[in-house]
């Protein structure tokens, strides 16, 4: 998984690809653990998926990105940062 651009101001982008056909989730929590967006994406074909994340309602700050399949055998998380 990439994430870009990191740092971002007002929207970034997750860029997956999917060996088989799957239903992603991803989250994004604060430092302190606490989700503060959830979005559950439908099913996906195999390939590339990009993800857009708009963010303007986030503070400036730390946060991480959380990837979860649907027979959570994938998790991923990076840490990304916004700047105003």
């Amino acid at each position: 998984m990439q994430v870009y651009p990191n740092p971002f101001t007002g929207q970034f982008f997750a860029v997956v690809n999917l060996a088989k056909n799957d239903k992603l989730s991803f989250a994004i929590t604060d430092l302190q653990g606490k989700t503060v967006t959830f979005e559950q994406a439908v099913t996906q074909s195999a390939g590339k998926m990009v993800y857009t994340f708009n963010t303007d309602n986030l503070a400036q700050g730390l946060y991480h990105l959380s990837v979860r399949n649907e027979s959570g055998s994938f998790t991923k998380t990076l840490k990304v940062s916004k700047i105003n």
